[in-house]
């Protein structure tokens, strides 16, 4: 019993590797090689692949990212203290985001790193690049937020809810710790064993 636990278990962690949204199915197949052996692709081009396809760029993204949504909520609440006292004066406000060099110098470093890995997963993936559901959100979430640096010297009202659009990208955490990904997914598969049962039991 006890190894037919451990191969159901195996089974299952294997079911879900290769569900992985970004780079299941993919972190240990060679898309540089063709079923001949044949090198296809550029030594740089191998290089960059076997880092940005590893598990330790995705955590390192995953802190980023964590990082970055802990500066989000640190700016969300200094703004929060403006109001009702300067609502429609935020320039005045002693508390607002845009009396905090510091702090636009930080997302202005971060939205550098999102867009130098969007361009590397480009050059890596080429056409491909665009048929990837995270791809197209990082995409996203990077010209959104070239889009808000270009305007930051206007107090421009949509802006705001653009700055919501990048709590997108705290989604990305799950993927980027497997960890995470891991207990997500089995608690969805626990989720539809559940419902199932409950249908058959009913």
């Amino acid at each position: 019993d006890i190894v037919k636990t451990e191969s159901a278990l195996q089974v299952t962690l294997q079911s879900i590797q290769r569900e992985s949204l970004r780079h299941g199915g993919h972190r240990n197949s060679k898309p540089w090689l063709t079923e001949d052996g044949e090198v296809i692709w550029s030594q740089h081009r191998i290089w960059l692949a076997s880092i940005v396809r590893s598990q330790w760029f995705d955590s390192c993204m995953g802190a980023v990212i964590m990082f970055n949504i802990a500066i989000m909520v640190y700016e969300t609440n200094s703004e929060a203290l403006c109001y009702p006292q300067f609502e429609g004066r935020l320039q005045d406000c002693p508390t607002a985001s845009l009396h905090m060099p510091w702090l636009a110098a930080t997302n202005s470093a971060l939205l550098i790193v999102y867009t130098v890995e969007a361009l590397v997963r480009l050059y890596i993936e080429r056409h491909e690049f665009i048929w990837n559901s995270w791809n197209q959100l990082d995409a996203f979430l990077v010209v959104i937020g070239w889009f808000m640096l270009a305007l930051s010297d206007y107090q421009v009202t949509f802006l705001r809810f653009l700055r919501i659009a990048r709590l997108l990208r705290a989604a990305r955490v799950l993927i980027s710790i497997r960890e995470f990904y891991l207990l997500l997914s089995g608690f969805i598969s626990s989720l539809r064993a559940i419902f199932f049962g409950s249908l058959c039991l009913g």
